[in-house]
């Protein structure tokens, strides 16, 4: 009797397991019937919403399938409600990928925003004034140099980490590593001497994006005040990305859309009919968007179409803030 009971309950446990396994597998090949993309919309959730309509319609024509749009208050919230898998697709900052990346390793970025001169990334650079003898890094050793704001990427999250490694193999340490209000207020104190260096960004060669030239823009410095002594790896523009394990086949036409939006084709992208009833007559009206205007409607810094990404293009921001230690720490620092 008690080895019928021990039987019968080795079959129900089998039973159990089998029953879990299907589930778990109905759920990893489940059809997504409505795609779920989470974006940071700060304060202002409507406003948001509606601005991002062109790009979800347009997502809805591409997939054919259902797209929502979800807020959230901060990258942070947005990294948690991704890696639990609340929402499929989301917007980042380079460096909220990596740290999403690092929290559940299971996103993979579609592609990354391009600026209007066609650059998808940016150069972290330490930058001294032209008329100094500062030619190098170890010209810099017991010299005052400034970061920026501690969230900014390339102003002080990069180049932080990167100097740390190289304080650690000995080759030199500021004498004074302050921080300054911003880009602008660090280019006012090489112009005024308070400073000898000053960590800031610059758009890849050829594209005239950065600090040094929207400060020659609005007339702050005269062009060739400055020198850079020091230029990171070139880190992409934050990505569009998914749930690693979302069907390949939804990957490959997400990617494709997003490859699809060229800003310099006037035709129509998407047609959009709207009903309107007035006293009891419908009239039927059709708004056209182009391109460029999607890639507005989805944030208005960039806007020059995307570049296809993987995850191996954020490795330097990976490694060297120290997530992804998985990967060798890159020889650029």
């Amino acid at each position: 009797m008690r080895f019928a009971t021990r039987i019968h309950r080795f079959c129900m446990a089998i039973l159990v397991l089998l029953l879990f396994s299907t589930h778990v597998s109905a759920q990893g090949t489940r059809p997504i019937s409505t795609l779920r993309i989470g974006v940071v919309v700060g304060d202002n959730l409507s406003y948001t919403l509606r601005r991002m309509e062109p790009f979800r319609l347009y997502l809805e024509d591409r997939l054919n399938r259902r797209v929502t749009i979800e807020g959230t208050h901060s990258f942070q919230n947005l990294m948690e409600v991704h890696a639990q898998g609340r929402i499929h697709y989301a917007i980042y900052s380079a460096s909220a990928y990596a740290r999403a990346w690092a929290s559940c390793r299971c996103l993979v970025p579609l592609a990354a925003p391009k600026s209007p001169g066609g650059g998808h990334g940016m150069y972290s650079v330490l930058l001294v004034a032209a008329d100094t003898n500062f030619h190098s890094l170890d010209d810099l050793n017991n010299q005052r140099v400034l970061y920026t704001s501690p969230s900014t990427l390339a102003g002080h999250l990069i180049p932080a980490r990167a100097m740390s490694l190289l304080s650690g193999q000995e080759r030199f340490v500021f004498a004074d590593a302050d921080m300054a209000r911003n880009a602008t207020a660090g280019l006012e104190a090489l112009k005024s001497g308070t400073a000898d260096g000053v960590f800031a960004w610059e758009g890849e060669e050829g594209v005239q994006r950065g600090t040094v030239a929207s400060a020659e823009k609005r007339g702050l410095i005269e062009p060739g005040f400055t020198r850079t002594v020091w230029r990171s790896a070139l880190l992409p523009h934050g990505p569009h990305a998914v749930l690693k394990d979302l069907p390949e086949n939804l990957i490959r036409d997400l990617r494709a859309a997003l490859i699809s939006l060229d800003p310099t084709d006037d035709s129509i992208a998407l047609n959009v009919q709207s009903t309107v009833t007035s006293n009891n007559n419908q009239q039927v009206f059709e708004t056209g968007f182009t391109a460029a205007d999607i890639l507005h409607s989805i944030d208005s810094m960039f806007g020059g179409g995307f570049t296809p990404v993987d995850h191996y293009d954020y490795l330097p921001v990976l490694n060297v803030l120290g997530w992804g230690t998985e990967n060798k720490v890159p020889a650029w620092p």
